[in-house]
């Protein structure tokens, strides 16, 4: 009898083990897991061409195909599915992680014409992204602005017209229409006024 305790015990431990880990799976895989902490790794994919390449045929160029009525019925989660499910399917090139999370952004900031940037370079030489064509860039490091040169809705800015000490602090600002939008460099992507 004490023998059959003992591995009833030790089969126990065994589970709440197995079940220790797979929460922790689960919890590194599930949907918050992968939104709530912040990337500060530029994103792989740029979402502006990202969907000129894959999305502009059936939704127009910058979105020009959206009704805002049409995507009201959608909120984040269930916007962050169908972008999901389209990238996979007709667009043949799926997204996960801060690329998904940032094409969702830029869906919603089409929705609610609000500008956009992104950050999808980050080297020793320069930083680059994406960003609303038409919009104007600026980055702001303490009581210093830059201008920030733009080529349709790719933008570049040289780290030494920057100073890497001043680099924590910066802040693009992005304008156009008279709605601004910011983006720390801490970050990669703007969300969408509402």
């Amino acid at each position: 009898m004490r023998f059959r305790n003992r591995d009833f015990r030790l089969g126990n431990a065994a589970i709440a083990v197995a079940i220790g880990i797979s929460a922790v799976a689960y919890s590194a895989t599930s949907p918050q897991a992968l939104t709530t902490a912040p990337s500060t790794q530029p994103l792989t994919v740029g979402p502006i061409s990202y969907f000129e390449d894959h999305c502009a045929r059936c939704h127009g160029s910058y979105g020009s195909g959206y009704l805002p009525e049409s995507m009201k019925r959608h909120d984040t989660s269930s916007l962050k599915k169908l972008i999901r499910e389209m990238a996979a399917g007709p667009a043949q090139t799926p997204l996960d992680g801060a690329d998904l999370d940032a094409q969702v952004a830029y869906h919603q900031s089409l929705l609610a014409k609000s500008p956009f940037i992104a950050i999808t370079e980050n080297t020793d030489d320069h930083i680059s992204g994406e960003a609303t064509p038409g919009a104007a860039i600026q980055l702001k490091i303490e009581d210093r602005i830059i201008d920030v040169p733009m080529d349709e809705y790719a933008w570049s800015i040289s780290r030494d017209e920057i100073g890497a000490s001043a680099l924590p602090e910066a802040t693009l600002i992005l304008e156009k229409d008279g709605v601004e939008v910011t983006l720390p460099l801490s970050e990669v992507f703007s969300e969408p006024l509402r």
